[in-house]
């Protein structure tokens, strides 16, 4: 496109939106934030205000005339509506992560997003450790056999999340808010595509409090995760292979650890080797650390690639697809909590 400013509008208007996206949106250069909506008045009303934003709407359909370019950041059971009407209108769309509530809108959009700029907001494959971590699969000469990781409590937020967040039927939940990001990882790290899901639950009143999957992934690779709303925050991956560990705690910025089969496991050799971890990764943490540190500034490292795709027309590393595939496990999952068996994933999802 031309030289002049991307022309952004802002679908939903809630916690995520506000801490994180407007933020980022605010510094960014060649971007202008033209419209937020929200069929809450008073939300898009505030939050047009809070950041400067000259106009504000309930009925999305109204802005679309205002964008090059449309954010959708609604609670999930809207992301169809909006995403469709949005890339229908020749618009390029970023989709917050999980794509949608169903397989049949995922489809959907999957369709009308042929041939244009859309991307999924995995904002975790932007994190710098997970980044780094994949170039050094990339170049270890050891395979990947296992993956384990936890994702819990999601507590970064400055307010108390929606009560929807909570509930699978709005696209809520641990599978669909947190589980579905571990499972994008679990492909994006390895190249590998779900076979078979299984997955339990154990609940609170009021709800779920935890879900455990595991999968089998093609080449023989297994996964397992532990998701939970209901904990102290955690976010760690560890993949294992013939030669090796890689560990990612994607709260700390000496996060990554990269052990060999030969790697010391206590004594004197073990915390030197911890402590020279972290004193190599002091000068990023005085880089990073001001700004939010790594896992908020993913958040804007994965807007920046959709703006790159917007000027240039490149498509985005983050695609659809991934969403589509991601959402598959999560369904596989709900499907085994449901049926209490093993449940084997789509063939037009694997490769």
């Amino acid at each position: 496109m031309s030289e002049q400013n991307i022309r952004v509008v802002v679908v939903g208007c809630g916690t995520v939106t506000r801490q994180f996206h407007l933020k980022n949106l605010q510094q960014m250069t060649g971007v202008d934030v033209t419209a937020v909506v929200d069929i809450d008045t008073d939300a898009a009303q505030r939050t047009a205000a809070q950041f400067g934003v000259a106009r504000h709407y309930t009925n999305y359909t109204d802005a679309l005339d205002d964008a090059d370019a449309v954010l959708v950041t609604t609670p999930t059971a809207h992301h169809a509506g909006v995403a469709i009407a949005a890339l229908d209108a020749g618009k390029a769309v970023f989709i917050e992560k999980p794509l949608a509530l169903t397989m049949n809108e995922a489809h959907s959009i999957q369709k009308r997003a042929e041939g244009k700029i859309a991307m999924i907001g995995f904002n975790q494959r932007w994190h710098p450790l997970v980044q780094a971590a994949r170039t050094l699969l990339r170049q270890r000469s050891s395979d990947t056999h296992a993956l384990n990781s936890q994702l819990i409590g999601a507590r970064m937020l400055s307010e108390p999340p929606s009560s929807w967040r909570f509930d699978p039927a709005q696209g809520g939940g641990a599978l669909f808010e947190l589980g579905v990001h571990h499972f994008d990882l679990w492909r994006f790290l390895t190249g590998a595509e779900f076979e078979s899901v299984s997955a339990y639950q154990h609940t609170i009143e009021g709800g779920e409090a935890a879900v455990a999957v595991s999968a089998l992934m093609t080449g023989g690779i297994i996964a397992a995760g532990l998701f939970s709303h209901h904990s102290a925050a955690r976010m760690q991956l560890d993949i294992y292979g013939t030669n090796g560990h890689i560990g990612i705690n994607g709260y700390r910025f000496d996060g990554l650890q990269v052990n060999d089969i030969h790697a010391p496991v206590g004594g004197g050799a073990f915390w030197l080797k911890q402590w020279m971890g972290f004193a190599r990764a002091l000068p990023h943490a005085f880089e990073s650390l001001p700004k939010g540190g790594d896992y908020v500034q993913s958040y804007r490292y994965e807007l920046d690639h959709f703006f790159d795709c917007v000027r240039t027309g490149q498509p985005p590393q983050t695609t659809i697809e991934d969403g589509v595939r991601a959402l598959q496990a999560v369904h596989a999952a709900i499907e085994s909590i449901n049926t209490q068996r093993p449940i084997g994933v789509a063939a037009e999802f694997s490769k």
